[in-house]
């Protein structure tokens, strides 16, 4: 019996030591991370600067934007019940670099309902300088709505057109 208890307690010692040198090295670092940073080349112009933004193995070039004020701001240091640097909310944003790189959709399901999947997703633009357009359904949604609008201006109907029906 003392013999035992004297194996359980070596074998926790043993545990709490690798974990102790584990948190305490300074190379250590963690799987996912996210990085922008900017390069020069000599190919490219003196000028032109390119910036890339980096989560683990996946690398994606950010390109300029056209319409700014569409950008989302703010999302990425967000609290959403996962905070925004812990390591799973890099895996999703990881996951959506991915399915972009390959230029595939993606369809956010899952539970328990909230604005997790849709800050997600604008946390995922922000950080890759997308534009994004917001259309809310509703059953009162008709296709001509989706299409174009109305709108009176100086006393005349001007037809808009709608966001378009993607996300990204």
């Amino acid at each position: 019996m003392a013999s035992n208890l004297t194996e359980i307690a070596s074998s926790s010692l043993r545990r709490l030591k690798v974990l102790n040198r584990i948190l305490n090295s300074t190379n250590s670092r963690p799987p996912f991370s996210y990085t922008r940073k900017s390069y020069t080349s000599d190919e490219l112009k003196n000028d032109d600067k390119r910036t890339y933004v980096r989560i683990g193995n996946s690398v994606k070039e950010l390109k300029v934007v056209k319409e700014p004020e569409k950008v989302p701001r703010g999302y990425l240091g967000l609290y959403n019940g996962v905070m925004s640097d812990s390591q799973l909310y890099l895996k999703y944003l990881r996951w959506l670099m991915q399915k972009d790189e390959l230029r595939q959709d993606c369809f956010l399901i899952g539970s328990p309902p909230g604005a997790f999947r849709r800050n997600l997703a604008l946390s995922f633009a922000e950080l890759t300088h997308r534009e994004v357009e917001y259309l809310c359904l509703t059953r009162d949604t008709t296709e001509a709505d989706i299409k174009q609008r109305k709108e009176i201006s100086n006393s005349t109907v001007i037809y808009a057109n709608q966001c378009k029906n993607k996300l990204f």
